[in-house]
């Protein structure tokens, strides 16, 4: 699997945000917003896919993680002038989105907010709004971190400093006991050597490399406040969405929400756990690419329609915590 050499831009605020690359460096740009206790190391896996469909995937770090510097953000949409001013240093005028699980609101804020260049977004296993009782369909540690992060953050940090200590003593021991609180769908995923090793060099970015517990209790409160509504995404910026049946840390209801709010958006549930993008990764990669090139592909619809045992919406698709 393939390891981006990262790199770094300046920003005009003198922070530094580091982004790896991985694809066809020639390819049709594609912004990869990595999952919650996650890094640009996620989007390894879908390296090979990206260069058989002609895609390069530019991949940041979000402040904190890495080599990114720690900042504060105030809402989600704080994210949007980040991601601008890296396309521009890059030189990519348009390009599509993947926000992975809590990478999901990030991906949409672009989506909101740079209409002109965001041509589409995809999305996995994504995080909605928590309001509405989403939060309480959470497993209960999921749910206990992000409360204590909004209304305790002192707690939620100490609890954090508490498992950061854990993995930096035993790093293959603690990933193991994540592993064993997850659905079989999505341990059989890790199985795979090559994911197990994505997975913990995301951990080591995050956990060695990276800001530490204040940097996550920051971005946890972040998904309290997302700073735009869905229903507000511009048509010009369709979106497509998958999501598990089994996932046992976002739920899927999140999923069939966003849609029912987007607009121009189509969705498709599949058997698997929260790491569906690691299975179902050459998909997405064939379907973003497709769209890409025949924007008529996109959804132009809002109806839901059930298919082959598959919620859809729009036209069909081919197809730590340790929250991903």
């Amino acid at each position: 699997m393939a390891t981006a050499s990262t790199e770094t831009v300046r920003l005009r605020d003198g922070r530094a945000l580091e982004f790896g690359q991985y694809g066809d460096p020639n390819g049709l740009p594609v912004i990869y917003f990595h999952g919650f206790m996650g890094s640009l190391h996620q989007a390894a896996r879908a390296d090979s896919a990206a260069r058989e469909h002609g895609l390069r995937l530019i991949a940041p770090n979000r402040p904190g993680v890495g080599r990114s510097t720690a900042f504060r953000y105030r809402q989600i949409t704080d994210i949007v002038g980040d991601i601008d001013q890296l396309t521009r240093a890059l030189r990519v005028r348009e390009y599509a989105l993947v926000g992975i699980s809590g990478g999901c609101p990030f991906a949409l804020a672009c989506a909101h907010r740079l209409s002109g260049a965001a041509r589409l977004a995809a999305v996995v296993s994504g995080l909605g709004p928590l309001a509405g009782g989403f939060l309480r369909q959470m497993t209960r540690l999921v749910q206990l971190v992000l409360t204590l992060s909004r209304h305790c953050p002192p707690l939620a940090r100490w609890m954090l400093q508490k498992r950061i200590r854990d993995y930096r003593e035993c790093p293959a021991a603690f990933a193991d006991g994540i592993i064993g609180a997850w659905c079989s769908a999505d341990v059989d995923i890790v199985s795979d050597p090559k994911l197990q090793e994505v997975y913990l060099a995301d951990l080591e970015a995050v956990l060695t490399h990276g800001a530490g517990a204040q940097a996550l209790v920051w971005e946890m409160q972040l998904y309290f406040r997302w700073g735009f509504r869905l229903e507000d995404l511009p048509a010009a910026t369709p979106v497509l969405f998958w999501h598990g049946n089994d996932d046992n840390f976002v739920p899927p209801s999140m999923t069939r929400h966003m849609a029912s709010r987007v607009a121009h958006s189509e969705a498709i549930f599949l058997p698997g756990g929260h790491f569906l993008a690691a299975r179902i990764v050459g998909d997405v990669m064939a379907r973003v690419g497709h769209a890409l090139r025949s924007p008529g592909s996109l959804p132009r619809g809002a109806a839901v329609e059930p298919l082959g045992g598959q919620e859809m919406k729009g036209p069909a698709l081919a197809p730590a915590l340790g929250i991903g």
